[in-house]
């Protein structure tokens, strides 16, 4: 995986590989979710009927153990008051490189399609901490307990809102207008993203 990682760094630069990498992630996640479905048990109706919270720990402890099992990457977890802390202790995608920044933006991509997975399609914010690749003893990557917000979905929600209101709370004749839409500009700006990669 390093070898892999640092040749597109060095093809498409450092911006152009964390992409391909992080998309790489995401894809495959959805092949080892086929090869692993039966080992992991997560499928469980038990397990779908669990909170948010107790279904992302629980699928963080099995998706730590399967790598531990089945892969060269050995992983713990740790936690803090907002983050589930992954800590790879042996990181095949850093392996003998050396980074001024951290560059394990493989397991991030394929840490986020679980959790979207997981979680029925809620974002959480995961992010490298530390990276052996640095200098550190360890490749960190946090993941928010919490999920993130849509900036799309909370501006839908609000003009949806404002339109209810109108003639309850807001007199006919009031005129609402939206004067800046910062879901839909950062939706415009997400596709254009897409579309270029």
């Amino acid at each position: 995986f390093s070898a892999i990682q640092q040749t597109l760094d060095d093809m498409y630069g450092e911006r152009g590989g964390r992409g391909l990498a992080l998309r790489a992630g995401r894809e495959t996640w959805k092949y080892a979710l086929k090869e692993f479905m039966p080992i992991l048990g997560i499928t469980d109706l038990a397990m779908r009927m669990l909170p948010l919270g107790i279904k992302i720990k629980i699928g963080l402890d099995i998706f730590a153990e399967t790598f531990n099992k089945f892969s060269d990457q050995q992983v713990r977890l740790g936690e803090d008051d907002e983050h589930y802390l992954w800590i790879i202790e042996r990181c095949p995608i850093c392996w003998q490189r050396v980074s001024d920044t951290p560059c394990c933006h493989l397991a991030i991509g394929l840490l986020e399609q679980a959790l979207d997975w997981v979680s029925r399609g809620r974002r959480f914010k995961v992010e490298q901490i530390s990276c052996i690749a640095t200098g550190d003893e360890t490749c960190t990557i946090a993941i928010a307990k919490q999920p993130g917000s849509n900036a799309v979905s909370i501006a839908n929600q609000v003009i949806e809102r404002i339109e209810q209101l109108k003639g309850v709370f807001i007199p006919e004749g009031v005129e609402v207008t939206v004067t800046r839409n910062y879901g839909a500009t950062a939706d415009a700006k997400a596709k254009q993203l897409i579309g270029k990669l």
